[in-house]
């Protein structure tokens, strides 16, 4: 990869997690309109740069881009080699913590009485859903609950019912939506499906 299209790539996955309807993917991580004219003037070209050296392959790069932004290395020149080598592992380890965070919950949830679905839904007792309680006291991984996302599609539905004037979980469901197309291609459905109907029945 060219370093302009390294920057490219860059641009795709931030405008990928930006408020909007871009979807990376469909773009095949490509930003949209860019200039080679605006990237040979960016003061922050050398880090472009030393990515394309670094990493020939586009996958890498994008791994690398989208480590870094989850672990809030937004900007380029703040990036590091150890991020994707996280994420890598998170990979590896992907249905290991997901069985792990579903006993989790399970547990939890038969001890105050929740059904499964209970786990999900918004009452006067509970104004955000337990399993969004426990991913940000960050007792379940980020990456099972975008699990649950993939298998059940109920953030839209929350979304709406849980009360956010500072905007906070609004930001949190939007993580998890446009993390999920990351997360889909690497998980094994019916293992995962299995896994839920196991723990909980």
């Amino acid at each position: 990869m060219s370093p302009f299209d390294v920057w490219s790539t860059y641009m795709a996955i931030k405008l990928h997690f930006d408020k909007g309807s871009y979807d990376a993917f469909k773009f095949n991580f490509c930003g949209p309109k860019l200039k080679r004219s605006t990237f040979e003037a960016k003061k922050d070209r050398y880090f472009f740069e030393k990515t394309a050296r670094k990493f020939p392959k586009k996958e890498d790069v994008i791994t690398y881009f989208l480590a870094n932004h989850l672990e809030g290395n937004f900007w380029v020149g703040s990036m590091n080699d150890q991020a994707p080598m996280n994420w890598i592992g998170k990979m590896q380890r992907l249905d290991y913590t997901f069985r792990s965070d579903i006993s989790l919950v399970s547990d939890l949830a038969a001890s105050i009485q929740y059904s499964f679905d209970d786990c999900f839904k918004v009452s006067p007792s509970r104004p955000v859903p337990l399993i969004i309680e426990l991913l940000q006291s960050q007792k379940i991984s980020l990456e099972s609950v975008v699990m649950l996302e993939e298998l059940l599609n109920f953030i839209p539905r929350i979304n709406k019912l849980v009360s956010d004037p500072l905007g906070i979980f609004e930001e949190l469901f939007q993580r998890v939506v446009q993390y999920k197309p990351f997360i889909a291609r690497r998980m094994d459905h019916q293992k995962s499906k299995l896994i839920v109907i196991k723990s909980f029945t």
